[in-house]
């Protein structure tokens, strides 16, 4: 299963192609693997601009860095809300995409790799679709048409079984329930690869996938043990930046935004020029990071608020 090479693929429309480079620094700054990576990019609509600074990382770091442009008129159809653009779907081609891979790792733009990568390429995953980290609190077993309680993971990092997708048309099934569902799911891509296979994937450590609800929840509100819960809060290995909200944002309060910024400013693209950053929002931005981030219905009245009184 390719195990010449650490094989990653990822997909960007011009709006996340500076953040995938911060990905892809924070990625190699933080290997020590002597493995060769290779990154696969599926590009959908990168500007030459974007594509140019790119593959200054590419040279940089000295990896191989694949770009394909693809266009494909099926996920023009598929519902996208909030800050999801159909970029995402195109990760159910990858099978497609790349023949020759049996194995890859999937890595979303919008994520800080903390520690080298070969620990989660080297996970078994022969006899599994795929390897991913819990998403939790999930409870819209209806739209997914899932039993009641079935553990879903996120889709943003997974270390996919490539060979075993194409034996099953893994692709085709998903492709056809979201054709037939994505106007009423919430979470896309996410969504069919949960319909699809959720009896048959791996759950890995959480340090691996580190997501944003994380910092309001309690470990006991997922499958994960108190320990793993913590290294992932604690020490993570992938920062994932799941909501709306992100450290590009002036009010992002992440706890690890800083992160974010540590690699931007390494990449071509520099640091970050808040759009949004005015005396409104500085005010809001105290006040969100003095408020502890479970108590989330206090912060949500605290911005109502503030946004009223400084009208």
């Amino acid at each position: 299963m390719d195990k010449g090479s650490i094989n990653i693929v990822t997909v960007s429309d011009d709006n996340y192609s500076c953040h995938l480079g911060v990905m892809l620094c924070s990625l190699f700054e933080n290997k020590s693997t002597e493995k060769v990576i290779k990154v696969y990019l599926i590009d959908v609509g990168i500007s030459d601009s974007n594509l140019n600074k790119l593959r200054k990382i590419s040279n940089t770091y000295k990896f191989k860095l694949e770009i394909s442009r693809f266009d494909s008129e099926t996920f023009n159809n598929f519902e996208t809300r909030s800050h999801i653009s159909n970029a995402a779907y195109y990760k159910i081609s990858i099978p497609d995409l790349y023949p020759n891979l049996e194995k890859v790792l999937f890595l979303d733009c919008d994520l800080i790799v903390k520690k080298d990568i070969e620990e989660l390429w080297n996970i078994n995953v022969e006899s599994v679709y795929l390897a991913a980290v819990e998403n939790p609190l999930f409870n819209r077993y209806d739209e997914l048409f899932l039993p009641e309680g079935t553990i879903t993971f996120n889709s943003g990092i997974m270390l996919i079984n490539l060979a075993k997708w194409r034996e099953d048309n893994i692709s085709q099934k998903v492709t056809k329930f979201l054709e037939e569902n994505s106007h009423k799911i919430r979470l896309h891509d996410q969504g069919g690869f949960n319909a699809l296979m959720y009896k048959n994937w791996k759950e890995i450590s959480p340090k691996w996938n580190q997501q944003s609800k994380f910092f309001e929840l309690s470990y006991k509100q997922t499958t994960f043990t108190k320990e793993a819960f913590l290294t992932a809060k604690k020490d993570p290995s992938i920062i994932h930046y799941t909501t709306s909200s992100k450290p590009w944002h002036y009010l992002n309060t992440h706890p690890y935004e800083s992160e974010y910024h540590k690699y931007r400013e390494i990449s071509p693209w520099g640091k970050v020029m808040f759009l949004d950053k005015n005396m409104k929002n500085s005010v809001i931005k105290f006040f969100l990071k003095v408020i502890p981030k479970r108590q989330y219905s206090k912060v949500r009245l605290l911005k109502s608020l503030v946004h009223y009184f400084a009208k």
